[in-house]
């Protein structure tokens, strides 16, 4: 008689797991997880302050082009203050005919040297939530007071280009400017219209060139404010500059 053995009789028997063995597959999954994820927190970190980095030396390289630009203007300003001076101080005496010089000083009321600020990083930072990549506030502090502080200068700079309009407005209505332009062309040296006692005015009416000269000094005046501005904001583009290199140990 043929004996049949059943299948499992062969078997091993199965090892039953007791709770040590499901906490230990438990707590290796979590380490794995929670490294995974502490690995992939460093990483963005990392990305981060790299990006911080740049930031900021992006906008060392604008305040340094913003010095630069100052350094130009303010040179340009105190040239234009003392040919201002001058013209404002000879204005009377164009009443006995045309005076070479106040033709040379006059000129600085025709122009001034704007401001153009480099402001890329700045507007950067904002717009694309730079600014929470900064953790230091003091960082974000001084740089968001020396934007302020650029643009109340640039507020003034704008009622300059106003003022200097209307002080062309008043010129024109003022001085034979055509036959100056006529003789000019003709190739006339302006020292010779001097010399002739060419009448310059169009107007002779005292009250008319006091308020002339009026806006004169209050054009004059506000481009002394304007330039005072810019010194205050080169000044504090200065102090930013090397508190940011100080901070971020960058030369």
């Amino acid at each position: 008689m043929e004996v049949h053995h059943h299948v499992h009789d062969q078997e091993a028997p199965h090892h039953k797991k007791n709770w040590k063995n499901y906490f230990w597959e438990f707590l290796m999954l979590f380490m794995a997880v929670f490294c995974g994820f502490l690995a992939e927190y460093q990483l963005e970190h990392k990305i981060e302050k790299e990006r911080e980095i740049q930031y900021i030396r992006s906008l060392i390289n604008d305040l340094k082009t913003d010095k630069t630009k100052l350094d130009k203007n303010l040179i340009k300003f105190q040239r234009s203050h003392l040919m201002q001076d001058t013209a404002i101080e000879m204005l009377p005496s164009l009443e006995s005919g045309f005076k070479f010089r106040y033709y040379k000083c006059f000129k600085a009321f025709m122009f001034y040297p704007d401001f153009i600020y480099s402001d890329a990083t700045i507007q950067q930072l904002k717009n694309s939530g730079g600014f929470r990549l900064i953790r230091n506030q003091k960082v974000v502090d001084r740089i968001m007071n020396y934007d302020a502080n650029v643009k109340r200068a640039l507020i003034n700079e704008a009622g300059l280009e106003i003022a200097m309009y209307k002080t062309s407005d008043c010129t024109i209505k003022i001085f034979n400017q055509i036959y100056l332009f006529q003789q000019l062309k003709k190739g006339v040296d302006p020292k010779q219209l001097e010399t002739d006692g060419f009448d310059f005015l169009l107007i002779h009416d005292k009250i008319v060139l006091s308020q002339y000269a009026n806006q004169l000094l209050y054009h004059s005046n506000l481009s002394k404010i304007v330039t005072k501005n810019m010194q205050e904001v080169k000044l504090n583009a200065d102090e930013l500059l090397n508190f940011l290199k100080k901070e971020y140990d960058i030369e």
